[in-house]
C-alpha cells in the first residue's frame, strides 16, 4: 500500500534533499520521535500488531512514498524467528524499532568488488534495538551491509526511512556461505517508473507496447532472482551467518549507535 504520508511530509522532503552525512542524523531523530508519538502508534503501529500475531513471514505492512520517490517510509512486521537476507541498499537508510525488539547484524566487505557476483563478508557486530534505544542508520552500498530480524518469541515492528536511490538497482543481496552477491530490484518500483516515463505515450499503441516490454523484462529479471533462491536460501555457512531462530539472545548494547534525541 502506497499513500500520502500523514506525518510531517515537509520535514521528510527536506531530509531527502540533504547530502547523506547530513540526512542520516536528521532521519534518525525523526524516526526516534515518530515511533514514540502516541498518535502515530495508535494509527499505524498498534493495528498492525493486532493483525500480525498469526503471520509466518516478515513483510512490509504499510508504505508511504514521496510523490517524487525522494523518500520511502515503510513499516515492517517481524513475526517470531523471521529476518531478512544479508543485503544493502542503493540509498541511505535509517530505522527505529516501534514495538518489541529487533536484532540487527552488520557486515564488513573484505574484497574489492572486482569480481562479478562475488563478495567476501565478515560479521562486524550485532545489536538489539527496542523503542527506547533510538535509531540505527546505514550508508548506501558497501557501507551499509546488514540484515534485520526478530529472534524473539513475540511480534516486533520497525519503521524504516530510505532516501533517494543512487543507482538503478534497489540494492544487493549477499550469501557469505558462498561468497555470493546479486543485484536486487523491486518489481513494484520498476513498473511505477515505467508508467511514469511513458505517461505521455500511454494512449498510443507504441507507448503501451513499450511499457509492456519493460514490465515483461522486469518480471523476467524477478524470475531470475527467484531462481537464485538456492544460492541465497538461509545458508548455515561461515562468518557467523545463521537463521535468526538460531541467533544468540544476548547481543550486546552499543550505546554509541543510538543518536541523541
Amino acid at each position: 500500500m502506497t499513500i500520502t504520508l500523514r506525518p510531517d511530509t515537509n520535514e521528510l522532503r527536506e531530509i531527502a534533499t540533504l547530502p547523506t552525512e547530513s540526512a542520516l542524523p536528521r532521519a534518525a531523530r525523526f524516526l526516534s520521535d515518530l515511533v514514540k508519538d502516541t498518535g502515530f502508534r495508535h494509527a499505524e503501529i498498534l493495528p498492525v500488531v493486532g493483525k500480525a500475531k498469526n503471520d509466518q513471514g516478515w513483510y512490509v505492512a504499510r508504505q508511504y512514498d514521496g510523490e517524487d520517490d525522494s523518500y520511502s517510509l515503510k513499516i515492517f512486521v517481524w513475526p517470531a524467528g523471521t529476518g531478512t537476507r544479508i543485503h544493502d541498499h542503493s540509498s541511505w537508510g535509517a530505522y527505529a524499532c516501534a514495538f518489541g525488539t529487533v536484532l540487527e547484524e552488520r557486515y564488513d566487505r573484505l574484497d574489492n568488488g572486482s569480481l562479478a557476483e562475488h563478495a567476501r563478508l565478515k560479521k562486524a557486530w550485532q545489536l538489539r534495538w527496542s523503542p527506547e534505544d533510538g535509531s540505527s542508520t546505514v550508508l548506501p552500498g558497501d557501507g551499509g551491509i546488514h540484515r534485520v530480524g526478530n529472534p524473539g518469541e513475540g511480534v516486533a515492528i520497525s519503521v524504516h526511512l530510505y532516501g533517494p536511490r543512487m543507482a538503478e538497482i534497489d540494492g544487493r543481496d549477499y550469501d557469505p556461505s558462498r561468497d555470493y552477491v546479486c543485484d536486487r530490484r523491486e518489481l513494484r518500483r520498476a513498473i511505477k517508473e515505467s508508467a511514469r516515463d511513458h505517461a505521455r505515450e500511454h494512449e498510443t499503441g507504441e507507448g503501451r507496447q513499450k511499457e509492456a516490454e519493460i514490465v515483461r523484462h522486469v518480471r523476467v529479471s524477478d524470475d531470475r532472482a527467484r531462481a537464485a533462491e538456492g544460492a541465497l536460501a538461509e545458508p548455515q555457512g561461515p562468518n557467523g551467518y545463521a537463521p535468526f531462530t538460531e541467533l544468540t539472545q544476548s547481543a550486546p548494547r552499543r550505546e554509541s549507535m543510538a543518536l541523541p534525541k
